[in-house]
């Protein structure tokens, strides 16, 4: 099938290959079918681009090669419903605001985005009770820098 979008012009993808958001995005529900979009030459970052609107696309980020620390658990009843059979089913990725340029993007911690790479299936999670900000610094000696520090 080929997708449109605004920032990567169409692209053909095999229809298995798409994730199903099943409740769509918080603030974005009408779009429900997604492709992960790789950075050529850094496997750190990808694009999730949605299939059904060609000009809402998201930056996204591996939160563990930015924050080692990083960690959450998920709940039985999202095992379940993401259908995670083991963890090497299991991605995670983190929303980045990229408004002001890569060297000063945030990332939403607080909101992470897992997917099932076996089912093709994804949820944005929200993490209550959580440390971790909606806007955290994906290269914080930049925020130093910008300071004159």
């Amino acid at each position: 099938m080929i997708v449109q979008t605004a920032n990567f012009g169409d692209i053909e993808v095999e229809e298995k290959s798409l994730y199903l958001f099943e409740e769509g995005l918080p603030g974005f529900e009408e779009s429900r079918r997604f492709i992960l979009v790789n950075v050529e030459g850094n496997p750190s970052f990808n694009y999730l681009q949605s299939a059904d609107q060609p000009d809402l696309v998201f930056v996204l980020a591996d939160p563990f090669a930015f924050f080692s620390d990083y960690e959450f658990d998920l709940s039985d009843a999202m095992m379940r419903e993401l259908a995670l059979e083991g963890q090497n089913d299991v991605s995670v990725r983190v929303i980045l605001n990229t408004r002001q340029g890569l060297k000063d993007a945030t990332a939403n911690l607080t909101a992470p985005l897992v997917f099932n790479t076996k089912k093709q299936l994804g949820k944005q999670i929200i993490l209550g009770q959580s440390s971790y900000s909606t806007r955290h610094r994906l290269f914080p000696a930049a925020a130093g820098a910008a300071k004159g520090e």
